[in-house]
């Protein structure tokens, strides 16, 4: 297959080939790494000039840390007693000065980056001679000093209240101080944080907790390009840091993020709760038309330091911060990537430790087992309900009166009494009735489920550097498995990660971000024999169709009877994958002047996918020791292999000035993004063995190359943004990027888009009257972003050559022929998603509380849809074109509260966010139902209103007199039926034209769009123990339960083959007279059950109607945590910093309205159904995990 090149013009051939670019990077990277010894740090090149005379020690420090980024820490007691000194210094670095200070060797000095830390030589004799002469200090007391992320907090300051009597904590956060007695109090103090008291009491062994202090901290958020300060952000951007993850075992940071961003919405995949599975994320609703006109991928830009990744493959344990940009304002400088807006992850790096490496290890196990699952009716009744099922259907029972008692006597003692009709054959068995399948009493969630499986999750970090260079170096393994004890699933992902940062010399900065990982998964096989029925997201639907009375083994023979039911398979269908990726990231980053940094970024991806699916021949097994046929007469292999390079440099400047209280920040650079996609896939037949799984092992003349894909595309663009504030109250930015993308035509490739963003903080106005609100922020953002997300050519016309089909041969060779050619999509350009954002931000009380508020606007032109109508002689589909427009409107609102109180500190903090999709213009004249339309609100569910059920024939036989009802369906209607409710009085129910405005007796009933998503986080620490609770919820959402594979939902009203019963399904309706052990039941949910394959069926269940359609509003206690840190006093016996234990919850408990399903399995994205009401989605998991945290 001839390959594809697909580039920008001028740019085509620019960066040929990946590895030689890599090579080279790396050694350069390298080279500049082996020559650090000889680099400088700010201690050293920092020159600092004195001239001071007879002054105290204490003064000349004060002058040191005025002309510098210097800052000491000390105890007062050591130097207030020292003598006055001259000091005279011209331009000398701070070693040479501190040796003169301290020349009289009492004091040991040591620099950390710009940290000095003062500790006395003298202080064991001065307060042994202080206890001799007043007998104050008598207890010994040893501790050591963290911040809330059980990091210790070297040159922290402790002193005894009311005294000069202070000590300094060592680089591991440690200290030894003797107090005086009982009623001592100690104050703690570090800079950034909040000074804490501590009485000491009887306690020799203190764990001294410190949190930040808000008031004192400049918060910097993460965003497109550099950082800035919160107080002067005017876009739309929430920021979250390490704590959301702490400590949960979860597989992915996805779903440590659902609930704590507004506006950030997280959804299952299909694949559910499954091991491994991914998850869905989108920021506002964002709404695109993709590339083939229908509902499109929107999935945000993901960056992990600076690099695409998938947010999937990060580990939550590595990540230090996370930063979501929400509006054009914040992802313009990201172009036509960021057009559904983006997430900067920031993973954690190393600190500076005097060359000390710091050691974490973190561990936990967790048991899960399903959030919800539907409790399966007893064998007995779900005979009665079959039994009903079949009568309604005007045929005999299924179970007569021998069999329902030989079926209460296996119930009562497994195996007392026949469990297969004798008379039972291969035939019948396949083809046959539920009253062949058996008289038995199988309790197949116990066979086929575990009761809880096990994951595992390990991490190792080590990190460390000094004033030159810092280093953070990590390891995670993680195993889960899945909860089928047939078949089981199972997913492993190890990863390393490094990240290491060398300032070379005084103009030169050194990065590399560097990621390797690994991935397997391990499932039951999608294809083979009855895949509709193996799949492995289907684990309840596999379950629930197999019947309660089916025996497990053949009675006489003990064979395991394979037909009808399906686990077996699972053994010999599988599928497996593996997965490679390695990132390599070197960035320079060089600074000529004071106020200008030049950077420049080589991003570099690599992943390996390799997937094999096996097919084992196996028979199935038949009553009576039958062997009826082989299932799979061969074994079938069908490999393939992957690869997916992504290359991106970055280079850009930043320029910052400040001018009488006007700041400027200037950012200005080049983009580009070079993908090269790679995939083939071969399949054969007859493996000599089943132990070897290779083309090369196979019998097969003919194997087939399936598929084979070669892609490669290319996007770049330029960038500049201008920010500007004055004394951090007036607030502006302009951000300009044009984009150029390979995915259309020439002369459609570039775009050139704006966005802009001001705000205005009145708190800092003389004027303002509110000592207690420091922040009072009104913002505003308006801005546009193109959007490439099309199919790759479609500008070009393709031709389908088919394989040879003629009976001739030309020149020797039978001829190959094409179809009509497609045609291309000339004219198809970017989608442009413009946005407007108003917004609100308020700190008060020292910035204990905050709150941010947003109300937001997308709109979206230029939708990818269908093209014009063509006469179809023409016999090809019209090529899509740019013709719609969609809407999103809706607000994210985030409050928080955080204090300190002595010991108890606690945190409060509330997420919410609403939005509404509405289609604005569309192709869609006779505004068809079907399509989109104008005027349309996405995720509208249109049915039929409904009033009950018919409580007899004769109720059924006069309404239907009057109202038609056989449109529906055209069986006569009967007590236990749906009364449709006719809405336009015409006497007849239908759906007119099936259209807005024309659509008979439809209406909206429902929505399925999810409102006011919500997360509320509790948090408390007191003393050595800390508490963790998070709620996340739906407040209200529709679910029509009878959409998309209603078979999972309607129970016994199925074919033979697919009836089942749960215990719910038995609130089904029953009349007064009925003979049924079961009882009446006029007041029932479900209507009369049909035992059929449609039909009658269908008289209730083929329509989506008001009666079936039920909330799927939840609230779920997502997270619990509680942990303990061991005191001191025990950590120093186990020579380590830090231990602490925890126990974790996930998914404890959830209240929902909704039958059956788990609320959040149940999607319905913008009215497309998807699973919905079905059994099909692999159900999440409540997980109880128990873990620790080891500090070295």
């Amino acid at each position: 297959m001839k390959k594809l090149r697909n580039t920008p013009e001028g740019w085509k051939y620019i960066f040929p080939k990946f590895d030689l670019k890599m090579k080279l990077s790396l050694l350069f990277l390298l080279t500049t790494l082996l020559q650090l010894q000889a680099n400088v740090g700010y201690s050293q090149k920092t020159k600092i000039s004195l001239n001071l005379d007879n002054v105290s020690v204490l003064n000349v420090i004060s002058e040191i840390e005025s002309k510098s980024e210097f800052k000491f820490f000390y105890s007062k007691e050591d130097l207030i007693s020292m003598d006055n000194i001259s000091i005279k210094a011209n331009k000398e670095n701070i070693e040479n000065i501190l040796g003169q200070i301290f020349s009289t060797g009492y004091i040991d000095y040591k620099v950390i980056e710009r940290q000095i830390i003062l500790t006395s030589k003298g202080k064991a004799k001065t307060e042994v001679k202080a206890e001799e002469k007043s007998q104050l200090q008598t207890n010994k007391i040893s501790g050591v000093i963290i911040d809330e992320q059980g990091m210790p907090l070297a040159g922290a300051n402790i002193v005894e209240k009311g005294t000069t009597n202070g000590v300094t904590a060592d680089f591991d956060g440690k200290f030894i101080i003797n107090v005086a007695g009982e009623n001592a109090v100690l104050s703690i103090s570090y800079i950034g944080f909040k000074t804490k008291d501590v009485p000491v009491g009887t306690q020799t062994q203190l764990t001294i907790t410190l949190s930040e202090d808000a008031a004192s901290l400049e918060e910097v958020v993460v965003v497109g390009y550099g950082t800035q300060k919160k107080v002067n952000l005017t876009a739309a951007v929430s920021q979250v840091n390490s704590e959301v993850f702490k400590d949960r075992p979860v597989a992915n940071a996805v779903r440590s993020l659902q609930g704590t961003v507004p506006g950030l919405i997280v959804t299952n995949s299909t694949a559910g709760g499954e091991p491994g599975a991914d998850s869905n994320i989108n920021i506002r609703g964002y709404l695109t038309s993709g590339a083939t006109g229908a509902i499109g991928d929107s999935s945000p830009l993901v960056l992990v330091d600076g690099v695409r990744m998938d947010i999937n493959d990060v580990n939550p344990q590595d990540i230090e911060s996370v930063s979501v940009l929400k509006d054009a304002a914040a992802a313009a400088i990201y172009g036509s990537n960021a057009a559904s807006g983006a997430i900067l992850i920031t993973t954690k790096s190393g600190k500076a430790s005097n060359g000390k490496a710091r050691i974490t290890y973190s561990s936990n196990v967790a048991f899960s087992s399903p959030t919800s699952y539907p409790e399966a009716a007893s064998p007995i009744n779900f005979a009665y309900a079959i039994n009903d099922a079949r009568v309604n259907n005007r045929q005999g029972v299924y179970y007569d009166e021998t069999d329902l008692a030989n079926i209460r006597a296996n119930m009562a003692n497994p195996g007392s009494a026949p469990s297969i009709e004798s008379n039972a054959t291969g035939n019948a068995w396949n083809y046959g009735t539920i009253g062949i399948e058996g008289t038995g009493a199988t309790d197949w969630d116990d066979i086929i489920l575990k009761k809880s499986a096990i994951r595992t999750k390990h991490d190792l970090s080590i990190s460390g550097g000094n004033d030159k260079m810092n280093y953070y170096v990590s390891g995670g393994a993680y195993d889960e498995e899945g909860l089928l004890k047939v078949g089981d699933e199972s997913f492993q992902r190890y990863n390393i990660d490094a990240k290491f940062s060398a300032q070379a010399n005084d103009w030169l900065t050194v990065e590399l971000y560097t990621k390797y990982l690994k991935s397997f998964t391990d499932f039951p096989s999608e294809t083979g024999q009855g895949s509709d029925l193996r799949n492995k997201t289907r684990v309840l639907d596999l379950i629930t169709k197999i019947k309660p009375t089916l025996p497990q083994f053949d009675p006489i023979y003990g064979e395991e009877l394979l037909q009808h039911s399906y686990y077996p398979f699972w053994e010999f269908q599988r599928l497996k994958t593996r997965t490679d990726q390695i990132i390599l990231a070197p960035k320079f980053i060089i600074q000529p002047t004071k106020n200008l940094k030049l950077n420049v970024d080589l991003n570099y991806r690599r992943t390996n996918g390799f997937r094999e699916e096996t097919v084992l021949a196996h028979q199935q097994i038949v009553p009576n020791g039958l062997v009826d046929r082989v299932s799979q007469q061969q074994t079938s292999y069908s490999p393939t292999i992957s690869r997916n390079e992504y290359f991106s440099p970055n280079i850009y400047a930043d320029y910052n000035k400040t001018v009488n209280n006007h700041n400027f920040n200037i950012t200005a650079g080049f983009q580009s993004e070079i993908t090269d996609v790679y995939s083939l896939q071969a399949t054969t037949d007859y493996l000599i063995t089943n132990e070897i799984t290779s083309l090369s092992a196979s019998l097969d003349d003919d194997q087939i190359i399936n598929d084979e894909i070669i892609q490669d595309f290319t996007t770049m663009g330029y960038f500049g943004r201008l920010r500007y504030n004055y004394k951090e109250k007036y607030l502006a930015e302009l951000t300009y990027r044009r984009d150029g993308s390979s995915r259309f035509a020439p002369e459609d490739r570039w775009v050139g888009l704006p966005s802009f963003s001001v705000g205005y903080n009145i708190a800092k106005e003389e004027f303002w009257p509110l000592e207690t609100v420091n922040t009072f922020k009104l913002r505003g953002s308006y801005g546009s972003l193109g959007n490439q997300n099309v199919e790759l050519y479609r500008y070009l016309s393709t031709i389908p050559i088919n394989s040879p089909g003629t009976s001739f041969l030309f020149n020797g060779q039978q001829g190959i022929f094409s179809s009509t050619p497609e045609l291309a999509s000339q004219g198809l350009t970017w989608e442009t998603v413009t946005t407007t954002d108003i917004g609100l931000d308020l700190g008060a009380f020292d910035n204990k509380l905050n709150m941010a508020f947003s109300w937001y606007r997308i709109d979206t032109e230029d939708m990818t849809g269908p093209g014009l109508d063509l006469p179809s002689q023409l016999g090809v589909t019209p090529p899509f074109r740019n013709v719609g427009t969609s809407r999103v409107q809706g607000f994210d609102l985030e409050v928080s509260w955080r204090q300190q109180i002595g010991d108890f500190g606690y945190s409060i903090r509330g997420v919410l966010n609403d939005y509404k999709q509405t289609i604005v213009d569309y192709p869609n004249e006779g505004k068809i139902l079907n399509s989109f339309f104008e005027g349309q609100d996405l995720g509208a569910i249109y049915g039929y209103e409904t009033d009950g059920l018919f409580q007899s024939n004769e109720e059924a036989e006069a309404y239907t007199a009057t109202v038609d009802q056989s449109f529906i369906n055209g069986f006569v209607y009967e007590g236990g039926d749906l009364k449709y409710v006719d809405q336009n009085g015409d006497g007849v129910i239908n759906n007119g034209n099936n259209a807005d405005g024309d659509s008979g007796d439809l209406k909206v009933i429902g929505n399925s769009t999810p409102r006011f998503q919500y997360g509320f986080t509790l948090g408390m620490n007191y003393k050595n123990w800390d508490f963790n609770a998070f709620l996340q919820g739906v407040g209200k959402r529709d679910v029509n339960l009878v959409s998309g594979n209603s078979q999972g939902f309607r129970g016994p009203s199925n074919g033979p083959f697919h009836a089942f019963v749960w215990e719910g399904h038995l609130d089904y309706w029953r009349p007064e007279d009925t003979t049924n052990p079961l009882g009446a039941n006029t007041d029932a949910y479900f209507p009369k059950p049909y035992l059929n394959g449609g039909g009658r069926t269908n008289k209730n269940y083929s329509q989506n109607t008001t009666h079936f359609i039920q909330s799927g509003a939840y609230a779920r206690l997502k997270s619990l945590q509680i942990g303990y840190s061991l005191s001191s006093e025990l950590t120093t016996k186990f020579n380590v910093s830090n231990i602490r234990l925890y126990v974790t919850g996930e998914n404890l408990f959830t209240i929902s309205d909704l039958i059956f399903f788990d609320p959040e399995t149940v999607r319905d994205f913008a009215g497309n159904s998807d699973l919905v009401g079905s059994a099909s989605s692999y159900p999440l998991s409540k997980i109880v995990s128990f873990g620790a945290n080891i500090s070295f």
